[in-house]
């Protein structure tokens, strides 16, 4: 469906049109003559009337000044009759002739008639109207009467009557051409243009140099359409009367209607020259040389109209249609605004104003607007046709059809009407109804479905997809062999995900035109879409062999062949790609993505790099560098790429997960999962973001809500062998044990073949604590992924758990050998050393770990604690310190602060430190163990033993917290009580094979028993 702004209306200009009581004369020999008359040269100015005379014999001054004996020395001897003639030519000067010979001669029509134009002259408008009511009382047969008294009508509204005053003086002088000019113009106003073309002819015919007469006509002319013979008037009129600025600017108007406009330029700078305050000259300049593309000069010249004439409304609305065309909106109201407010009866700002409102998609006030334009000008059929489309896209179709309807009865001709209510039509099921009016829109405007596939591109490029769809739908409706119009639309539902719709289109696209290489390109992008990738591969090699040098077909390749795992042959894809257009962001970034499949992550942020350098917009280069930063541990590098991606393209969900995914690893699970929301509100058919949400509820303790988000993601993709085993783990909370066996068996059988798998199952069995599992898993994804250092790094990380710390210490220096930016490793080596006694060495892996990351938070605590072991308490108080600061919700910095400050004598600080982890982690016996010592220390017992017991309830097994409560109780005097805790004590270190503190205990209830 289309909609256009409605033409500019041409401005009815006068162009030197005077009457008087005689017929129009040449204006130039008779104004000279009444200059000089008013000078009192009565003489001078016989030779400027009798040209007058010669150029309008028929309707000559019945009076010649030759004939007048001017006797100025006895004017007391003058009749009446001098005394109107001299009247008569002073007009213009005021009114003193002619009250000399009305007070001579009150009965005398001809005076009442002539002063009557002179009041008129000088805007006493109804006192002139009342003379020539006079003047015709007392003369029924003065036809000059009649026609000024029409004149003074038509200028008062009076059109009607105006009408019958035009006829009457016709009636009574039927060669009178001054008045059939008066008729044609009232009839022009009242909208008979046939009536008043006939008009202006027989002026023209009895009065040939008529140059007003030309004028009149050419605007009828030209709102006929009739748009060169208005211009052969228009050239007519400025023959006669060079001067004229009014034919120059309609001549204007009508070349410019017809595309030259450098012709219409060179009359606008003639009205210009003639009359330099001129506010229609300027403002139409303006909009001529807004067409050439000289905007600063078109703006200056609008400027100029409005300071010319503040109260020019076309100059507002003019400046309002420039303004819609740059796509200023808003803009462009506010002048359509400011012309409405200059004339509330301007129905084209109404209705322009309301094209610009619809392009806001505020469709009711467009509608609103519409209205408001009909009712001014109910023959306004762009109007009817623009209104139709806002109610259509309200779904008020049967109202949108009575609005085509009306539009094509006022303009038959209007294709876009047939056209749209075509697509009505078809929309209520009337489709050959709409099929014949798409073929009488294409019979009227053969280009019409050109335009529309231009419009379409247009709004593609805007992004805005509803109305590129719909202007390419209306492109192959009236043109169904258009097969760029089916690719291209093919695109716009591919982007909407209308993917079945897209593939029928690039299918009918390539049957019109088996050459059309971009439609294998597209459909093969449709078909890898809907997972049939040797389809689209085959696709992808029909491009290439069409168009040997098509550099997408290249790329879309590559994309095929990594997703079938071939990613070397991909990477031999973009390459080319880039050979053969080196400025193909989106091949680079592709690369890059290959390459970090590859575990090439440097290679791959190079290339993303340089893809970014050509194209510093492209939020998905942002992405995956931020994908590939993570990998290698620079995680608040990653977190900064994603931002940027997500402020480029804010609906790019892939950013939102991955983001979620560094924010989850550091612990941020909250925020990580605002994240997958917002990517599942983006694509709430994106089986990643549910997945990777249960995960974060599942941290976060919540059981039911990843079960829930984890059969979500395989009723979505019933591939994602991920999901399984995960869902498996979360019903391992709920234990339900058949259906783990069932998800484990199901994501083996769809994967078994693959790294990540391994990996990631293997890091749910380290969650779960079964680390050999967890091992045996990390040892598969190893041999499937040699270059995985993540890999190499949780397993080391299991083997740790499990007590093999040289084991670890192995893969922890493998996974550095693959990664050397990898910031978890040296942290994960560092405590394998630790464990080893290798302290020192264990704190410069923590020092490469904070160079890499200077806002890890563990790596300090880390170090911290190996600092401690050397003696060096306020050193590791400072990396405490640090840890806290980075994450103040570390229950374990402040727990190991505590134990550091405790061994300095700061034991009151300690159990503020201990009381704060507590706080952090309920359930977490340490910090009660250690408060519960130190208060000890302090002679706090009964403090000490609610601590212990604590302990106990949350660590049943801790054989210390049952030997220290024995302590404290013993130092209360409660004896049986503290015998019982020893000996619980020294049973759970017999079972621990921990002899020398099970002795401790047995000696302590030997001592208590002899007492």
């Amino acid at each position: 469906m289309t909609k256009k702004p409605h033409r500019l209306i041409p401005q009815i200009l006068a162009a030197g049109l005077t009457l008087f009581g005689v017929a129009a004369c040449s204006p130039v020999y008779f104004s000279q003559g009444l200059a000089r008359a008013n000078q009192g040269d009565f003489k001078g100015d016989v030779a400027d009337y009798n040209p007058n005379i010669d150029f309008n014999a028929s309707n000559a001054i019945a009076y010649r000044w030759s004939d007048i004996q001017y006797k100025p020395e006895k004017k007391e001897d003058w009749s009446t009759d001098d005394y109107y003639k001299l009247g008569f030519f002073i007009l213009f000067a005021g009114l003193a002739g002619l009250a000399v010979y009305y007070k001579l001669a009150p009965t005398f029509a001809d005076a009442y008639n002539n002063r009557g134009l002179a009041k008129y002259k000088l805007g006493k408008i109804e006192e002139a109207l009342s003379d020539y009511n006079q003047a015709i009382e007392l003369n029924p047969k003065l036809a000059s009467a009649y026609l000024n008294r029409g004149l003074t009508k038509s200028s008062l509204g009076k059109k009607e009557e105006a009408l019958s005053d035009y006829n009457q003086a016709i009636d009574l002088d039927p060669k009178r051409a001054a008045a059939y000019v008066g008729r044609a113009l009232v009839k022009h106003e009242l909208g008979k243009k046939e009536e008043a073309l006939s008009d202006y002819t027989k002026a023209i015919d009895l009065d040939s140099k008529l140059d007003v007469a030309y004028v009149g006509r050419g605007l009828v002319k030209s709102e006929l359409e009739e748009k060169a013979e208005a211009i052969a008037d228009y050239t007519k009129a400025i023959e006669l009367n060079p001067k004229d600025v009014g034919a120059y600017k309609n001549r204007g108007l009508a070349k410019f209607s017809l595309g030259r406009i450098e012709e219409a330029l060179a009359d606008y700078n003639q009205a210009i020259d003639l009359d330099p305050n001129d506010a229609d000259a300027y403002n139409n300049r303006g909009k001529v040389k807004y067409e050439l593309g000289e905007k600063e000069e078109a703006r200056a010249d609008f400027v100029k109209a409005n300071n010319l004439n503040p109260k020019l409304a076309v100059a507002y609305y003019t400046q309002g249609l420039a303004k819609y065309r740059e796509g200023k909106i808003e803009e462009a109201i506010a002048n359509y605004n400011q012309a409405i407010d200059l004339n509330p009866n301007y129905a084209d700002a109404y209705h322009n104003r309301g094209l610009a409102k619809y392009n806001l998609e505020k469709r009711e006030e467009a509608i609103a607007d519409y209205n408001q334009a009909i009712d001014l000008n109910p023959k306004l059929a762009a109007g009817y046709n623009n209104r139709g489309l806002a109610k259509s896209r309200l779904g008020r179709i049967e109202e949108a059809l009575a609005d085509y309807n009306q539009a094509i009865e006022l303009d038959a001709n209007d294709a876009d009407a047939y056209n749209n209510r075509g697509n009505v039509k078809y929309e209520l099921g009337a489709k050959q109804e709409a099929r014949a009016d798409f073929v009488k829109a294409n019979d009227l405007n053969p280009k019409l479905a050109f335009v529309y596939f231009k419009r379409g591109v247009g709004k593609s490029e805007l992004a805005e997809k509803a109305e590129a769809l719909a202007a390419f739908s209306n492109a192959v409706n009236l043109n169904p062999k258009l097969a760029v119009a089916y690719l291209l639309r093919g695109n716009i539902k591919g982007e909407i995900g209308n993917q079945e719709e897209a593939l029928a289109d690039y299918n009918q696209a390539i049957h019109l035109d088996p050459k059309l290489s971009a439609a294998y390109v597209n459909r093969g992008i449709v078909k890898s879409a809907l997972g049939h990738k040797a389809e689209a591969l085959a696709d992808y090699n029909q491009a290439i062999h069409l168009e040997p040098k098509f550099s997408a077909a290249y790329v879309n390749r590559g994309m095929v062949k990594s997703d079938l795992g071939q990613k070397a042959e991909a990477i031999s894809d973009y390459n080319q790609a880039i050979e053969l257009n080196p400025k193909l962001a989106l091949a680079y970034v592709n690369r890059g993505a290959a390459k970090s499949e590859l575990g090439h992550k440097a290679e791959a942020i190079s290339d993303y790099n340089q893809a970014l350098d050509l194209d510093p917009k492209l939020a998905v280069a942002y992405a995956n560098r931020g994908s590939a930063k993570y990998e290698l541990g620079q995680k608040a590098e990653a977190i900064s790429d994603y931002n940027q991606a997500i402020d480029l393209d804010p609906k790019l969900a892939i950013a939102y997960v991955e983001r979620g995914y560094v924010k989850y690893d550091l612990g941020e699970k909250e925020e990580a999962i605002s994240d997958y929301n917002q990517a599942i509100e983006l694509n709430p058919n994106y089986a990643d973001a549910y997945y990777t949400r249960g995960l974060a509820n599942s941290a976060l303790g919540k059981t039911e809500d990843p079960l829930a988000d984890r059969t979500q993601a395989i009723e979505l993709n019933p591939n994602y062998s991920d999901a399984y085993y995960t869902r498996s783990v979360a019903n391992s909370a709920l234990e339900t044990a058949e259906e783990i066996l069932v998800d484990y068996t199901q994501a083996l059988d769809l994967n078994y073949n693959s790294a990540n798998a391994y990996f990631r199952r293997g890091s749910s069995k380290s969650d779960v604590e079964k680390k050999a599992e967890a091992i045996a898993d990390y040892n598969q994804a190893i041999e499937l992924n040699p270059k995985d250092a993540v890999a190499y790094n949780n397993r080391g990380l299991a083997k740790y758990n499990l007590g093999e710390n040289e084991e670890a210490l192995a893969d922890y220096n493998q996974a550095i050998h693959l990664n050397s930016c990898y910031a978890d490793a040296y942290n994960n080596r560092g405590l394998a050393k630790s464990f080893l006694g290798q302290t020192e060495e264990a704190i410069a892996d923590y020092n490469q770990a904070l160079d890499l990351n200077s806002c890890y938070a563990d790596a300090y605590l880390n170090r911290g604690l190996a600092k401690s072991a050397l003696g060096q308490k306020a050193e590791a108080i400072a990396d405490y310190n640090q840890a806290i600061d980075i994450d103040p919700k570390l229950a374990v910095a402040y727990n190991n602060r505590g134990n550091t400050k405790s061994a300095l004598g700061e034991k009151t600080e300690a159990i503020a430190d201990y009381t704060k982890a507590i706080e952090l982690n309920y359930y977490n016996p340490h910090p009660y163990y250690n408060r519960g010592l130190t208060k000890y220390n302090l002679g706090e017992q009964e403090a000490a033993i609610a601590d212990y017991s604590k302990v106990i309830e949350l660590s049943y097994y801790n054989a210390h917290a049952y030997y220290n409560r024995g302590l404290a109780k013993s130092d209360l005097g409660q004896k049986a009580e503290a015998i019982a805790d020893y000996q619980k004590a020294a049973d759970l270190y017999k079972y621990q094979g921990n002899t020398s503190d099970y002795q401790e205990a047995i000696n302590k209830i030997q001592e208590l028993s002899a007492e």
